[in-house]
């Protein structure tokens, strides 16, 4: 017996039960200048709507502690917006 169609892309997996929830962590962002700004972004379906919640703060650090237990930093990509400090999933 093959595998074959096990493996779907994980858009296909999705319903309205199932997202990936990250968080981006801005500096100076156009809409709240001189401020880092915490994003919360929920993923369904494979749609990415605009941010689900904001948090806005006056260092990295304070930004850093309002993302919850159990995130992983992973940084920020090289493709990523100038304003992008670091993406948590």
């Amino acid at each position: 017996m093959g595998t074959e169609g096990w493996v779907k892309p994980y858009t296909e997996c999705m319903d309205d039960l199932h997202s990936l929830t990250t968080y981006t962590i801005y500096e100076d962002p156009t809409d709240t200048p001189g401020r880092f700004v915490l994003r919360k972004w929920v993923i369904t379906g494979g749609n990415q709507p605009a941010a689900d919640q904001s948090w806005i703060y006056q260092t990295l650090g304070e930004a850093r502690l309002g993302i919850p237990p159990g995130y992983v930093n992973m940084g920020r990509d090289e493709n990523d917006d100038d304003k992008i400090v670091e993406s948590w999933i």
